[in-house]
């Protein structure tokens, strides 16, 4: 436990399955804030599909905190570049940077970056 942590949380459903919070109550509550930085994850996502998720209750939480933040960053692992989820909640042009592994290749990293992302590989 870090005592210099503070985690706030926001009312809505847990799904223990993906471990996330979800609802109209988290996105109403989400509303109410404003984060500098939103640091999201993903099913799939490329320069053309944009960012997906595999339940559409997930991806309005996420897409609603990246509308109240001033930077998005998906943090990814490589695998997921160009495999699609179920819903697209993000277009690539939204994600102001991308936090991957150093499996990414060349090709994705450049139309990423074409598309005006920022591209870190870990």
């Amino acid at each position: 436990m870090n005592p210099l942590l503070n985690v706030t949380l926001v009312g809505a459903e847990f799904r223990p399955s993906t471990e996330a919070l979800v609802g109209p109550l988290a996105i109403e509550m989400l509303q109410q804030y404003h984060a500098k930085y939103a640091f999201i994850g993903t099913a799939g996502f490329s320069a053309r599909i944009g960012v997906t998720a595999h339940v559409a209750e997930e991806a309005a939480v996420v897409k609603k905190l990246t509308e109240r933040s001033d930077t998005t960053i998906l943090v990814t692992d490589s695998s997921k570049y160009g495999k699609p989820g179920f819903v697209c909640f993000l277009s690539i042009t939204d994600v102001d940077k991308v936090i991957t592994d150093t499996g990414l290749d060349d090709t994705a990293k450049a139309e990423l970056e074409e598309a005006g992302v920022e591209v870190v590989r870990v």
